[in-house]
């Protein structure tokens, strides 16, 4: 396989839901959901001995966050480096690809991210499960 070669599509993702949140500090809980409407594209740069390394283009990401000082959302726009093991089915966020900021804030959470700000996707060493089917939407999950 080339370089930046193209090899998918999305049109949902999402990070946590109404009844399953993230846990964040202090007992804090986010979502993070792409935006309606907007196309991820799926691009591998390198394949070798099962491990596929690529990055996820178009993110556009709403993450909202409550806790014990209100709620707060953030937009987080750009590419996320990921690598996918074929044999474990685990796919990882990785640092090289990345290029993610904040485009948008709103409420007045003291800590959270500005605008401008610099981010990176991460799934610590668990990794993330794939789940689904080519015909329906890809799930990504914490196992």
């Amino acid at each position: 396989m080339s370089m930046n070669t193209t090899v998918g599509t999305m049109s949902a993702l999402a990070f946590g839901s109404l009844t399953k949140k993230c846990a964040g500090p202090l007992g804090s809980t986010a979502t993070s959901v792409q935006q309606a409407g907007v196309q991820i594209t799926l691009m591998v740069n390198s394949s070798a001995a099962g491990v596929v390394v690529g990055v996820v283009v178009g993110v556009d990401l709403v993450t909202t966050i409550s806790g014990i000082f209100g709620t707060c959302a953030s937009e987080i726009k750009g590419s996320a480096g990921i690598q996918y093991n074929t044999s474990t089915g685990l796919l990882q966020f990785i640092t090289p690809g990345d290029s993610l900021s904040v485009s948008s804030t709103s409420g007045s959470c003291p800590g959270l991210p500005k605008t401008g700000d610099v981010m990176t996707l991460s799934s610590g060493t668990g990794g993330l499960a794939v789940t689904g089917a080519p015909v329906n939407p890809i799930l990504i999950s914490q196992p």
